[in-house]
């Protein structure tokens, strides 16, 4: 949701310099955004139409798959921003430009909302909260301070309030975004993409006796080490196509598995039970890393994801995710769809309705947020330039 938007040039041989900052930008691709976009949108349909529950089974059957969203958000995650580390392998201010340029992207937004949020509704109690509910969530709410919303999902085994429970997938990015760059750095190209390996049979091992032993779905979905293969096999993708001796087999492969990876994913995910958030995850995971790379090549699905709309949406896609889960629920709270279901005499209607005006409503916020704060805070980017070299090993 807060991934750079850029991609790196290719490598020459193994040693040799890197595509300057300048040129470098010139690499960015659109169809990228677009499809952040279409991450955010499946993920926006999916929470605003969870009142259709008991209604239109076959509906909700189509729409579930929305939680894969979150997933194509992780994979373009490890996608960029492994390969951005990559180039940067070999300069002196390798870990303190990534860690502050990632800051100047996430932290202004995310402790504005948290700050507001706080002063809002635990100090001020602007919606009428009683004693009980107040001091509940005030309490899951101290976990959002340092990202740990998923440690306290993974703790409980139960989500927590509606109003900030999202931020769950925040806090794993974060949580990658702090070892990631160290393995990197220290290991050789070969090795990093054992390690990629490694990890996604861990992560697939790791939900897998989970689901068998019993544990909340809840903690499973939510706990780090359970998500991170999404990262991994996409950020080893990433890496694999800026190798010159392993660009043309690596994109050959992602255009023969891309389908049958992503419809055998969605398929498990659709079977419920062990295989949904196994091996379902897992292929879906891969499927959308090397949709990723596809997106990434000049062809059809490029263009068809270079949509201006589409690339619109993923630019404001970070304001959007944050802002558009309490927007919906204050909506909700306001005028509830029962009462909009009867004055519109459709709950079809109704639900439509309500989509719009949430997603007006998010998408104002989210436009104010870019050029009220964000892009302030994106521009100091350029005290900590990316470096002009790298040495990939």
């Amino acid at each position: 949701m807060s991934e750079e938007a850029s991609l790196v040039g290719a490598y020459g041989a193994p040693g040799s310099k890197v595509v300057r900052s300048k040129e470098r930008s010139s690499h960015h691709v659109p169809a990228l955004d677009g499809l952040r976009g279409c991450a955010f949108l499946m993920v926006f349909v999916l929470h605003t139409t969870d009142v259709f529950e008991g209604h239109y089974p076959y509906v909700e059957r189509i729409i579930s798959a929305g939680h894969l969203g979150v997933d194509l958000f992780f994979c373009l995650s490890g996608y960029l921003i492994t390969r951005i580390l990559f180039s940067a392998k070999g300069s002196s201010n390798y870990f303190s430009n990534f860690y502050m340029r990632r800051s100047l992207r996430i932290f202004p937004l995310y402790y504005a909302f948290v700050t507001g949020f706080y002063v809002l509704v635990f100090r001020l109690n602007i919606f009428g909260l009683g004693h009980d509910k107040l001091m509940h969530d005030a309490f899951d709410f101290r976990w959002l301070w340092f990202y740990g919303a998923n440690i306290r999902i993974a703790m409980t085994g139960k989500f927590m309030s509606a109003m900030f429970n999202h931020f769950w997938t925040l806090s794993v990015e974060e949580h990658f975004y702090l070892f990631w760059p160290l393995l990197v750095f220290l290991l050789s190209t070969r090795r990093l993409l054992a390690a990629a390996i490694v990890i996604v049979v861990g992560a697939l091992t790791l939900r897998t006796v989970l689901c068998l032993a019993g544990y909340p779905l809840a903690a499973m979905m939510c706990f780090t080490p359970c998500r991170v293969d999404a990262f991994a096999v996409a950020g080893a993708i990433g890496v694999a196509q800026l190798l010159p001796w392993r660009k043309n087999a690596a994109e050959e492969f992602a255009r023969v598995a891309t389908f049958p990876c992503l419809a055998l994913g969605v398929g498990l995910f659709y079977a419920d039970g062990i295989w949904r958030y196994t091996l379902g995850l897992s292929l879906a995971t891969f499927g959308f890393s090397c949709l990723i790379m596809r997106a990434s090549l000049p062809g059809r699905l490029n263009r068809c994801l270079s949509n201006v709309a589409l690339r619109i949406v993923g630019k404001y896609s970070y304001a959007l995710y944050v802002f558009h889960v309490p927007i919906l629920r204050i909506f909700l709270k306001t005028i509830p769809i029962s009462r909009l279901s009867g004055q519109t005499h459709s709950a079809v209607l109704a639900v439509l309705l309500e989509m719009l005006v949430v997603g007006v409503l998010s998408g104002a916020a989210a436009f104010l947020s870019w050029n009220l704060l964000e892009r302030h805070f994106l521009a100091m980017k350029e005290f900590f330039p990316e470096p002009s070299s790298a040495r990939p090993t």
